[in-house]
């Protein structure tokens, strides 16, 4: 699975790019948070800490935001008091996020399927090398 996995840390990279060329990037957290991790039928292309990656174009639809890491991203990214999280939460809670009312889908979504020919092809390699050693091995046993 190495040029799936070769593909999928190409992507993961391009994303990051997006996050910070975007100005989407606050603490890092999410960016810093995506990593291609393999398994055992596999690899996949996950975000292990910060904010949900599909938020970056998709938002987040009302809810109440934890407040904790609303205060930091208002120090980081706006440059106010911690004080003003509040009154982001309480907006968050009543219309969503920015990008829940204007998505937007040029942070990972046109890069996956930029790639989409490529991964296909990869998988694709990848099966057939599998199949024509079931396949010999198959034929050892006559």
């Amino acid at each position: 699975m190495s040029a799936v996995k070769d593909i999928l840390e190409k992507i993961r990279a391009e994303i990051a790019s997006n996050l910070d060329g975007k100005g989407i990037t606050a603490t890092g957290r999410t960016r810093d948070g995506l990593q291609v991790r393999e398994y055992v039928n596999g690899c996949k292309l996950v975000s292990w800490k910060g904010a949900p990656i599909a938020t970056t174009e998709i938002g987040a639809k009302p809810h109440w935001s934890p407040i904790a890491p609303l205060k930091e991203w208002v120090k980081v990214k706006l440059h106010l008091p911690e004080s003003v999280a509040y009154a982001v939460q309480y907006k968050i809670a009543q219309e969503g996020t920015d990008r829940f009312t204007a998505p937007r889908f040029d942070v990972y979504t046109e890069v996956v399927n930029d790639h989409m020919d490529e991964i296909a092809e990869a998988v694709t390699n990848d099966v057939n090398k599998e199949l024509v050693e079931i396949v010999k091995h198959l034929n050892s046993k006559k």
